[in-house]
């Protein structure tokens, strides 16, 4: 079987910047992304973007909340069973702190591209992992408590 590859145009990102994936949170056929857009004061811009394979065209969201960014690395993107998604392990940028692994998780609800702020974890973390259980609870574990820190052995419950 051979494989294919097709290169999606990078111009139809609603402005140039550079994406970080979220991780495999497609819905009713629309792909969600964080991008980034670096800033010449020294800020990042964060937004999201949805991407539609059928029309191969990039839906621009709006930005991200002040104190999400994802610059060490994709944040965590959970389906909820309502149909939300759940977002953690976002950075915090800002000029002259540098980076920091941030407590805040996000929720973007697809239908209405809404993101609001939802309860703070009680440990801060990024480049964790995700898992909806059955149950419809959200497993959050490991990461780093630091930007290139020491592995995080803990875990905790989100109830949506």
């Amino acid at each position: 079987m051979e494989e294919l590859w097709i290169q999606v145009p990078e111009t139809l990102l609603p402005v140039p910047r550079f994406s970080i994936p979220l991780k495999a949170v497609t819905v009713n056929g629309r792909s969600l992304a964080v991008c980034l857009t670096p800033l010449a004061n020294g800020d990042v811009f964060g937004g999201f973007a949805f991407y539609t394979p059928a029309s191969g065209t990039w839906t621009n969201t709006g930005p991200t909340p002040p104190g999400f960014a994802a610059a060490a690395g994709p944040p965590t993107a959970t389906l909820l069973t309502n149909g939300n998604v759940l977002m953690t392990g976002f950075t915090q940028v800002c000029r002259g702190c540098g980076p920091k692994p941030s407590s805040g998780a996000l929720l973007f609800e697809f239908a209405t591209n809404t993101k609001v702020t939802t309860g703070d974890m009680n440990v801060a973390r990024v480049n964790d992992s995700a898992v909806r259980l059955p149950s419809g609870l959200v497993l959050v574990s490991g990461g780093v408590s630091q930007i290139f820190g020491q592995p995080i052995a803990s875990a905790e419950l989100y109830t949506p």
